[in-house]
């Protein structure tokens, strides 16, 4: 829980800090997930971020799931991004994403900064 209160103080600042970026569109969702994750929407990429050692970069994020509500209750952060706007962006879109109540209690997603922000599900490790 101490982990994850550095982590949400962490994310506020550099929100704080940052020029805001809006949810653009939903993530893909494979099949396999599409009756378990209802709503996974992904913020366009923060122009603020934009640097050469951003491109391509990529993090994995552990999503741990209300089982009651669907909704995500903690993310950690299981491999940082190179830039912590890119972690502070993706962090605070997972916070809005809902699954199916008792679907997972956990889902470890690996994402891919590009030109563009790219949750890659197919690649997801769910507990």
């Amino acid at each position: 829980m101490t982990r994850f209160l550095g982590v949400f103080a962490f994310v506020v600042l550099q929100l704080l800090g940052a020029h805001s970026s809006h949810a653009q569109f939903n993530a893909f969702i494979p099949p396999k997930y599409k009756d378990q994750i209802l709503f996974a929407p992904v913020s366009k990429y923060p122009e603020t971020a934009r640097t050469r050692y951003s491109m391509m970069a990529q993090g994995v994020y552990r999503l741990t799931i209300n089982p009651k509500t669907g909704e995500v209750d903690e993310v950690g952060v299981l491999k940082h991004a190179n830039g912590p706007k890119l972690d502070a962006t993706v962090i605070m879109d997972f916070f809005k994403w809902k699954f199916k109540p008792g679907a997972f209690k956990q889902i470890d997603i690996p994402v891919v900064f590009d030109r563009e922000i790219r949750v890659e599900l197919k690649n997801a490790a769910t507990r």
